[in-house]
């Protein structure tokens, strides 16, 4: 009499058991992610024995079906390296040496993006091989309109290349702005803190990279556009109405680094406006600024040390 049995093997390692029930459990045909135009190939193994693999006429006849029971007709199936549709018999040649046959499927482009469920069905065998078809070392013979093994492919249309060179590009554009604005460019360009108190009010320094005080025009180097700002971080400026002598004057605040830590300095833009310890720090030593017949009182305040200089 003529035998066969037949093996399942997922991820090729996993042989279709029967429980010690004796009901029959499903092999599993996963393909995985299948890309368009693209064929994954899963392997069934077949166990002609050797009155079968003698008869010339002797096929089982696979179709596969999807979740609803009708044909799969999404994909073209391949058995071995032949086309085959979803409707295919394997026969004892079609059985490597090692009682292996490999079963492929490939999406054509265009399919719908989704996971493909499905099944295996037996549908037919050979008339002297209809009663004789177990599963694995089972005796439990397997009737016609079986499902022997549930099958899966998750279709997915990559990306394409050009498209993740722009993805990846941008991903690091953006990390290297979040580091240079997080990590980088306080250290550079360090930001100053502190209040000056005017005859025209307070002015803040906290968040300045620099602050002008100025009469007449800004000053063309406070001038900043938005890269300047964001990549550099703010400069600061306030006109003083009392400081107006036609001359464009200003007085800069600007950070220094020091072995102490970031110090402000102070200085002046020219004569018309004489600076005692010209660029020094005013937070650890003394300093004046004098403008001829005017009495502007700046309070500087910075680490908790007030200085009170009248211009």
């Amino acid at each position: 009499m003529k035998f066969y049995r037949i093996y399942f093997l997922a991820a090729l390692t996993v042989v279709l058991m029967v429980s010690c029930s004796e009901s029959i459990k499903k092999g599993e045909l996963d393909y995985g992610e299948v890309n368009p135009q693209t064929r994954k190939e899963k392997t069934i193994s077949i166990d002609f024995n050797s009155a079968a693999r003698a008869d010339r006429n002797a096929f089982l006849e696979f179709e596969f079906v999807d979740a609803n029971g009708r044909p799969f007709n999404d994909a073209t199936f391949y058995l071995s390296d032949r086309v085959v549709n979803g409707r295919f018999k394997i026969t004892p040649d079609d059985i490597d040496p090692n009682g292996k046959v490999k079963v492929g499927i490939e999406f054509p482009s265009g399919a719908t993006e989704k996971e493909y469920t499905g099944a295996l069905m037996l549908v037919n065998a050979s008339s002297d091989l209809l009663e004789n078809i177990t599963y694995g070392d089972s005796t439990n013979i397997i009737s016609i309109k079986t499902n022997v093994a549930d099958v899966k492919a998750q279709y997915v249309v990559p990306m394409p290349s050009w498209q993740k060179y722009i993805i990846y590009s941008l991903i690091i554009f953006i990390a290297c702005i979040l580091i240079w604005s997080l990590v980088i460019r306080n250290k550079v360009f360090p930001k100053m803190t502190g209040t000056i108190n005017t005859p025209e009010g307070a002015i803040k320094l906290n968040g300045f990279r620099m602050y002008y005080i100025y009469s007449g025009s800004a000053p063309k180097s406070s001038m900043q556009g938005f890269f300047s700002t964001f990549f550099s971080g703010k400069i600061g400026k306030k006109r003083i109405m009392a400081l107006d002598d036609g001359k464009n004057s200003f007085i800069l605040i600007s950070p220094q680094k020091t072995p102490k830590g970031v110090r402000n300095r102070i200085s002046v833009s020219d004569n018309s406006l004489r600076l005692a310890g010209q660029n020094t720090l005013y937070d650890t030593c003394e300093y004046s600024v004098t403008k001829l017949e005017s009495n502007l009182k700046f309070d500087f305040i910075y680490s908790n040390i007030k200085h009170k200089q009248t211009i």
